[in-house]
């Protein structure tokens, strides 16, 4: 999906999946500024560790997971949300049943 940075999106609950049956991400925004993805895990599953060539945000909207940002583990519930720069090494697991938004910012200045 691709959206106009001059166009509104409302959800009225972040928390509910919009993904398609059997699929763990969609993408909310998508523009030359921003992408958002919701995530959706379900317990034991997740991301393996890797990096975003942009700064991102994690917010855990639903569940809880294991979130490792570089050499850090933090245990996230609802209402989690970390900045990342650039490059840093990130995974999750989901505890329980996720939902999560992660935003990359592509128009972050770089350093």
């Amino acid at each position: 999906m691709s959206t106009p940075t001059d166009a509104a999106l409302v959800l009225p609950d972040v928390r509910s999946a919009v993904t398609s049956p059997g699929s763990q991400s969609h993408t909310l925004v998508n523009n030359p500024k921003t992408k958002v993805v919701q995530f959706v895990f379900e317990p034991g599953r997740g991301l393996a560790g890797h990096t975003a060539p942009f700064p991102i945000t994690i917010y855990i909207a639903r569940g809880a997971a294991t979130v490792s940002i570089g050499d850090a583990v933090h245990e996230a519930s609802e209402g989690f949300w970390a900045y990342l720069p650039a490059g840093l090494v990130h995974a999750i697991q989901a505890k329980a049943a996720t939902t999560l938004l992660l935003t990359l910012l592509k128009d972050a200045p770089q350093s």
